[in-house]
């Protein structure tokens, strides 16, 4: 199972694409549940797991000629960040 935590002032998030999220907002500790397949309205893995949705977009931006909204120079970008921290962190500067 793939988990996340998102983070921002005042709000988290932890979510399984396959089961369920948390909102945690304004220091509420309970949270508030939501189920993937009942936001999704579909038990189809492909609709509430998002792939269905991220299929749409690739498809749409091939036919517009554009990137997508999450493309692989974004992820490259993100990649770069996370070498050079982890450079830092291990010379310990």
């Amino acid at each position: 199972i793939f988990k996340v935590e998102m983070h921002a002032p005042g709000i988290c998030v932890e979510a399984e694409h396959e089961g369920k999220g948390i909102l945690y907002a304004d220091g509420d500790t309970k949270g508030v549940v939501y189920d993937t397949r009942e936001v999704a309205d579909s038990d189809q893995n492909f609709v509430y797991g998002g792939f269905q949705a991220k299929n749409r977009e690739f498809i749409d931006a091939v036919k517009t000629g554009t990137q997508p909204p999450s493309c692989f120079s974004d992820a490259l970008k993100t990649m770069e960040v996370a070498e050079r921290i982890l450079a830092q962190a291990l010379l310990g500067s």
